[in-house]
């Protein structure tokens, strides 16, 4: 491929958002990408006709893993006009949330993702992780109260997305809620679980292989990508509240302290359905959900 930048000019200043975006798309169609079970997209478009989506992936290796399901699977298959689809989003990538809080974030790379969720017709609704808090206190200290009110009012408006919007409405989300380098994966976050007690709502799991050879996880915007390595993306079958809520019922945490919930049920869904590649041969890719941390670990 030939590449119009100098990768580190993405960091300082010399690329424009326009360019970033066109970067963004460009790259992410190289990829040789293939879909696995793809009946199961035709199952969730015939659901959508009546009530709303809520799309999951796993795992989140790369900062690419979006661009990919957007532009590979759910913009040309699910998203049936433009404005339908929102994103559950890091505040990274908030040109707003950087500008109010003064975060060392590029601006750049924010308007850029900006730009190229518009040209795709869809929205990035941030929110502020706790590991973000955690690594950046300085400029959050004193301010969890805002950090709170910024994290609710993202979620409300997914919540009323797909509830007021379908048929037809979309929520893109990561379970995870963040990158992991270690190949296992993380717990997830109860807002799946709860964006899928709204009535009419389905729930799609989607599993992708070899993402993670794209870029490391420890890299972002456009340092050390590899856009020629294959990807392929497993979907697994749709299922609604009550499906999740009877997987839940038949699983327990081994610790008691912990409650097995409507979201840890839809990651075993996508587990049971898809599989998982092995990314690092030492940690079981399950990680979080591996089946020595599962009574009646039946997938």
């Amino acid at each position: 491929m030939d590449t119009p930048m100098n990768m580190k000019e993405w960091f300082t200043g010399t690329i424009q958002p326009e360019l970033g975006a066109w970067l963004i798309e460009k790259i992410t169609g190289i990829v040789p990408f293939n879909i696995e079970y793809g009946y199961n997209l035709a199952e969730a478009c015939e659901h959508m006709k009546y009530g709303g989506l809520i799309t999951y992936f796993l795992p989140h290796t790369t900062i690419w893993d979006p661009t990919l399901i957007t532009q590979r699977i759910l913009h040309p298959f699910l998203m049936a006009k433009k404005g339908m689809m929102k994103w559950a989003a890091s505040a990274k990538f908030s040109p707003e949330i950087i500008k109010q809080f003064g975060l060392p974030w590029s601006m750049l790379r924010a308007k850029a993702a900006t730009l190229y969720a518009q040209s795709f017709g869809f929205e990035n609704i941030p929110f502020i992780q706790s590991y973000l808090f955690d690594e950046f206190h300085k400029f959050f200290e004193g301010k969890s109260k805002e950090i709170g009110v910024i994290n609710f009012r993202s979620f409300r408006h997914l919540y009323k997305h797909v509830s007021q919007s379908h048929p037809g409405a979309i929520v893109a989300i990561s379970p995870e809620g963040t990158r992991n380098d270690n190949g296992g994966l993380l717990r997830a976050h109860d807002g799946l679980g709860t964006l899928l007690e709204v009535p009419h709502t389905k729930a799609l799991p989607i599993v992708l292989c070899g993402a993670h050879r794209i870029q490391s996880p420890s890299q972002s915007g456009f340092d050390d990508v590899n856009p020629f390595v294959p990807v392929t993306a497993h979907i697994g079958r749709p299922l609604n509240f009550a499906q999740a809520y009877h997987i839940a019922e038949r699983h327990r945490w081994t610790d008691p302290n912990k409650t097995f919930t409507i979201s840890d049920a839809l990651m075993l869904h996508a587990i049971e359905q898809c599989g998982l590649e092995v990314i690092n041969p030492t940690v079981d890719p399950r990680g979080a959900y591996a089946c020595e941390n599962i009574r009646s670990c039946s997938v």
